[in-house]
């Protein structure tokens, strides 16, 4: 489990640091913007993207925030979606094969845990989060010796034993959230790919030899799993070398190194530097942000003008 622990250690990290400064810079410019329009000009904006410094960094975090929600929804309703197709799937459940239950307790596992569907297709993956089940197709189990079976099973035991689908939904998640950190999607491959070697050791472990899984994985190369989003499986990643790619680690730290310049910009000397002691309305700069006094009253109820 060290690796699991690793990697749920950094994506969790770099989640709660991306979130402390992106609160520290939404109270920083949240509050000078509000200070700008009811100190400085005690006025309205004109337009929310218009230019200027105490607006900036509104501007980066609405930004931010929008793509953010979009990205993060869109993952929601992938995994929504994807149980969704698991509930049809298990509609489908027979009665676990004699071949299934000698494997079991060959291997101290758990019968209980393994789905068996009525499906023509080869599928094998290990879902759920707390509970996690694993789900074996007939077509698979038809199409592969006993051993080979037992590799599959043992493979995807390990998944659903050491937690892998509710690490990989909730990186999915992190990596949604914090996009503008590229790095974080590499992150989350490699610890697929990671996950993958992991499982294959433990058949390798058991079985005492390669040939088992090796044979299994040749035979499932047609594997339907890739319309199962999210969830591990044996074919996972099996081609991918996957490594972090140092361009994204710069670029990551770019934005970061961005993100914390903000937090030391002043602010607060800009909106001191416009405010007006005979007037209630903006000059210099700031006009471009905030209505003028004269349009300001055009657009107000009498009852609500100031008296000059």
């Amino acid at each position: 489990m060290k690796k699991e622990i690793k990697y749920s250690i950094l994506l969790t990290t770099t989640l709660t640091l991306s979130l402390i400064t992106l609160f520290a810079l939404t109270k920083k410019y949240t509050s000078i913007t509000l200070e700008h329009l009811l100190q400085t000009c005690q006025q309205m904006y004109i337009s929310f993207f218009d230019s200027g410094v105490h607006l900036v960094g509104v501007n980066i975090l609405f930004i931010i925030s929008l793509l953010t929600f979009i990205l993060f929804s869109k993952v929601v309703f992938s995994i929504l979606k994807t149980k969704n197709k698991i509930s049809i799937l298990v509609k489908q459940l027979v009665n676990t094969p004699k071949k299934i239950k000698s494997i079991c307790n060959k291997y101290g596992i758990d019968n209980k845990q393994i789905k068996v569907v009525h499906l023509k297709e080869k599928i094998a993956f290990a879902y759920g989060l707390q509970n996690i089940r694993i789900i074996i197709s007939t077509g698979l189990i038809n199409s592969l010796s006993k051993k080979e079976l037992a590799s599959v099973i043992l493979h995807e035991y390990y998944h659903a034993s050491s937690k892998h689908p509710l690490i990989l939904i909730y990186s999915e998640m992190i990596s949604s959230a914090i996009f503008f950190l590229p790095f974080i999607k590499d992150v989350v491959k490699k610890a697929r790919q990671d996950f993958e070697t992991l499982a294959d050791n433990f058949v390798i472990t058991n079985q005492g030899t390669h040939i088992y899984l090796k044979s299994a994985i040749r035979k499932c190369t047609n594997m339907t799993n890739s319309q199962i989003k999210f969830y591990p499986s044996l074919t996972s990643l099996r081609k991918d070398n996957r490594v972090i790619n140092k361009k994204r680690v710069i670029l990551s730290l770019f934005y970061a190194s961005i993100g914390i310049a903000l937090l030391f910009v002043p602010t607060t000397d800009h909106v001191k530097a416009y405010q007006v002691e005979s007037s209630e309305y903006c000059v210099g700069s700031c006009s471009v942000h905030c209505i003028t006094q004269e349009a300001y009253s055009n657009i107000l109820p009498t009852s609500f003008q100031k008296s000059s």
